[in-house]
């Protein structure tokens, strides 16, 4: 698993910037939105080549529902349906944030997020990580199985495209990190000196 790396300053430098000099500060959000911008992209595409490879449908699986017609009604006391494979729901999904929140165990976020915030992307994401317990249900095990096989281990969306280009945005992240607290710094000798 990725260790955590702790971005110090970054909100106090961003809101010195915002004040003293925003330019500096619209330059660095630039970097981070570019950053997100290529990994949402990525996991998007994960989702649409996922797509192509079902058998008779537009699914990853075969036997994956792509509409809420495909589903039969659910009765009052019945759990809720498995969610539908809406691929233009699934990409819409994928989505970015800038808000500081906790991802996993091992992520917390203060610079950025990649999210993958459909039913069936999440489903998809991280059917069978976790404690890899055997399902009652041989049918939720051949689910995983089959998913596990066409498709790697879970994560398979977001945490995967994270992870694989986690040490090249973050340093970029870093550099612009540092060359916003530079500007934060001379913006305040700036106005020391008047």
């Amino acid at each position: 698993m990725a260790k955590e790396i702790v971005l110090t300053g970054l909100k106090e430098t961003l809101a010195g910037l915002k004040k003293l000099n925003p330019e500096a500060q619209k330059k660095f959000s630039k970097i981070i939105n570019s950053e997100l911008r290529k990994l949402k992209k990525e996991a998007q595409n994960i989702i649409i080549q996922a797509s192509k490879s079902g058998d008779l449908q537009n699914a990853p699986l075969s036997h994956w529902k792509t509409s809420e017609h495909d589903q039969r009604p659910r009765g009052k006391n019945e759990a809720r349906p498995f969610p539908i494979w809406d691929v233009g729901e699934i990409v819409a999904g994928i989505t970015t944030s800038k808000a500081s929140m906790k991802m996993r165990k091992n992520y917390t976020t203060n610079a950025g997020a990649l999210i993958n915030g459909s039913a069936g992307g999440r489903v998809f994401e991280l059917a069978g990580m976790g404690k890899r317990r055997t399902s009652t249900k041989r049918s939720s095990a051949a689910f995983k199985r089959n998913l596990t096989a066409r498709f790697g281990d879970a994560p398979r969306v977001a945490f995967k495209v994270v992870d694989a280009h986690r040490d090249e945005v973050i340093a970029k992240i870093e550099d612009a990190l540092d060359q916003a607290k530079e500007e934060l710094q001379k913006a305040l000798e700036t106005q020391e000196s008047k």
